[in-house]
């Protein structure tokens, strides 16, 4: 029978011979599957993304994903720990059995509501570095920032004894302790010391991760940040992506020079303040952080270059200076697009936004926002002054809420290690503010909010919280969703994401009132946020 031939007498068979043609269709299928890797299942996903994350090397990372069977990614992985068995004599790979307890300890030492212990950046330090000889805490450290300190001695190749600090600031006041040491530099400190507990021993290795953090003077966002972040087009899919938008849009830093020349044109066009959302958020060190999300007149910003492409070259600047004072934080960047019709289609211009952030101290502020086309000469401004708020630490409150249909919850492996400051991030959650606040009846309203300084249940060591959310319409209560009860968990401050369907609610405009009481302390705190839906 046909099947019983070898496959090579298939390519002797005539044309019109039906079982030819379909053991070659048989061949191809077998030879395609074996050409083209299987998804990574969710085990070896955790594996490559998760447990394995700091030590796998780029090459070996780029080979485990090329495999295209289970079995030889099984092999590749008892491989991976077998090449780093430092004594193959013994039946325990000591690294293996290391590595994993360091794993299994930051885990549970370090994890907080959001994230795993290992990705956060002390625990990513205590797997590369092992047990710090000493911990030194400053309440108030670098730029007032809580601050601990963790000291390694160890013995360089003269046997001399050495220290050396790894430091991190909690810059938002949740006990979540962000790296504030340029590790890239340390690691030429270090290179020749003996030192035990150091697991990768390639410096370049270990900050394949991460880059040089940012000073704690950064104005706006650090040094490291790929500014591409801060510019979000609204449109398909496919555009929800940095890596998507930076095919065809560019963002670099201005110098102090270029963003100080002509900052007060002679006439200039406003921007509404419609088009801008200041948002403030309790940061470490009495400081604030402040995202501004502007929402880009794109449509006049692009301009006809030949017969079926736009470009747009302009330029955001922002001040924002200290009532009464000279002290001025100042953040700008030039922005390219070039988009031709196809992208230009999928592109909803009056929703595309670009974010900045600064970290002033309480006080009030004149803000000054330009947008300045370098293609056809005109300038947009906006000024307004604002204050900063002073989040004390004995009262109940609500941080500024913000409203948005387009919220994404990111999985650790994408969430940089260093994460405060980034565009629209807040932990793993990114959510871009819909700035004009209206909506359709087919859009989820997402609404996204810190409470601060809950108080602790003595039985339990965590808090107790109830939150209701009621909805009016003018002066009318139009709908009130019934009291929530987050888990407890054992921190001061709950970070809040929720989402509401609008497919029953008739077209209006809206006051959406959160109502937060501590169950523990009975303190009460409430905040409203205005919405249209169209």
């Amino acid at each position: 029978m046909w099947f019983r031939r070898k496959p090579l007498d298939f390519l002797i068979c005539r044309k019109t011979s039906t079982s030819g043609l379909i053991c070659l269709l048989v061949i191809f299928f077998i030879l395609h599957v074996k050409a083209f890797p299987q998804k990574l299942s969710e085990k070896y996903q955790k594996w490559l993304h998760g447990t394995v994350r700091y030590i796998i090397t780029s090459e070996e990372r780029e080979v485990f994903l090329k495999l295209p069977t289970n079995d030889e990614r099984e092999r590749f992985i008892n491989n991976f720990w077998r090449k780093r068995d430092p004594n193959p004599r013994t039946r325990v790979n000591e690294f293996q059995r290391e590595y994993l307890n360091r794993v299994e300890f930051v885990n549970k030492h370090f994890s907080t509501s959001m994230r795993a212990g290992m990705d956060t950046d002390q625990g990513m330090i205590y797997i590369l570095f092992g047990t710090p000889d000493e911990i030194e805490q400053i309440p108030s450290g670098e730029g007032g920032y809580p601050t601990e300190i963790w000291i390694y001695r160890v013995e360089d190749s003269s046997r001399m004894t050495r220290s050396f600090e790894i430091r991190f600031v909690d810059l938002d006041n949740t006990r979540s302790y962000v790296l504030a040491t340029n590790l890239k530099e340390l690691s030429k400190d270090i290179e020749d010391f003996k030192f035990p507990g150091l697991l990768v021993k390639n410096p370049e290795l270990m900050v394949e991760h991460f880059k040089s953090i940012y000073t704690l003077e950064t104005l706006a966002y650090p040094p490291w940040v790929p500014l591409i972040d801060a510019l979000y087009l609204e449109g398909g899919s496919s555009l929800q992506d940095p890596a998507a938008i930076q095919e065809f849009a560019s963002l670099k830093p201005l110098t102090e020079a270029d963003y100080r020349r002509s900052l007060h044109p002679s006439s200039a066009l406003s921007l509404s303040s419609s088009m801008i959302e200041t948002n403030f958020f309790r940061a470490g060190g009495n400081r604030v952080r402040m995202p501004i999300t502007i929402n880009l007149p794109l449509e006049e910003l692009l301009h006809e270059r030949g017969e079926s492409e736009r470009e747009a070259l302009f330029d955001v600047v922002a001040s924002l200076t200290r009532k009464g004072s000279s002290q001025t934080l100042m953040a700008a960047n030039r922005i390219s697009i070039s988009l031709g019709d196809k992208t230009l289609n999928k592109i909803s211009r009056d929703k595309s936004t670009f974010q900045l952030c600064f970290m002033p101290l309480p006080a009030t502020y004149l803000l000054e926002l330009y947008i300045i086309d370098t293609l056809s000469a005109n300038w947009y401004n906006y000024q307004e002054e604002l204050t900063v708020p002073n989040f004390v630490d004995d009262k109940l409150q609500i941080s500024s809420m913000t409203l948005s249909n387009r919220v994404q919850i990111l999985p650790s492996s994408m969430v940089p290690i260093s994460r405060t400051l980034l565009p629209y991030l807040f932990e793993n959650i990114k959510i871009v503010p819909n700035v004009r606040r209206n909506f359709s009846p087919q859009d989820k309203l997402s609404l996204f909010y810190y409470i601060y300084n809950l108080s602790f249940d003595p039985s339990t060591g965590k808090n107790r919280l109830a939150i209701e959310y009621l909805f009016y319409k003018g002066t009318r209560l139009y709908k009130r969703i019934t009291t929530r009860y987050p888990p407890p968990t054992p921190l001061p401050t709950r970070v809040i994401l929720i989402t509401f369907k609008l497919d029953g609610f008739t077209p209006g405009s809206y006051t959406l009132r959160v109502r937060a009481i501590d169950l523990v302390s009975s303190q009460r705190t409430s905040q409203n946020i205005n919405f249209e839906l169209r």
